[in-house]
C-alpha cells in the first residue's frame, strides 16, 4: 500500500515543499506539484478535527492526500502551504464555525 494511503507519523518541511514520513518510508512533495487543497473538519464526539485534502499533479504516483492536525509538523505543513500564490489566508476563519459541521472549502486551486 502507498505510503499515501497508510497513517503516517510525521510530516516534514523542506525546501521545496515537505515530506511525508511513516517508519523508514518517506516521499517528497514538492509544492509546484499540488493543483489544489480542500480544508474541513471531521466531527470527533467532543471536538473537532482540521483536516485537508491535498490533490496532486496526475503524473504524480497518487493524486490525493489525507492529512490532519494530530500528524506532527501538520501546523508546520499548513504554513509552508499558505506560502502557495492564491492560497486563501482568511480559511481559518472560515472553517472553524460552525462547529461540528464540516465546512468544507477550496483553500487552494492552481490557476
Amino acid at each position: 500500500m502507498p505510503i499515501f494511503k497508510r497513517s503516517l507519523e510525521r510530516l516534514v518541511v523542506d525546501p521545496h515543499g515537505f515530506r511525508l514520513e511513516r517508519g523508514p518510508e518517506s516521499i517528497d512533495v514538492g509544492l509546484d506539484q499540488i493543483v489544489r487543497i480542500e480544508a474541513y473538519k471531521r466531527d470527533e464526539l467532543t471536538t473537532d478535527l482540521i483536516c485537508m485534502d491535498i490533490w496532486f499533479d496526475p503524473r504524480t504516483a497518487d493524486s490525493v492526500f489525507f492529512m490532519h492536525e494530530e500528524i506532527p509538523g501538520f501546523d508546520d505543513v499548513v504554513a509552508r502551504l499558505e506560502d502557495l500564490p492564491g492560497f486563501d489566508k482568511l480559511w481559518w476563519g472560515k472553517l472553524i464555525k460552525p462547529a461540528f459541521a464540516e465546512n468544507r472549502l477550496v483553500v487552494y486551486e492552481r490557476g
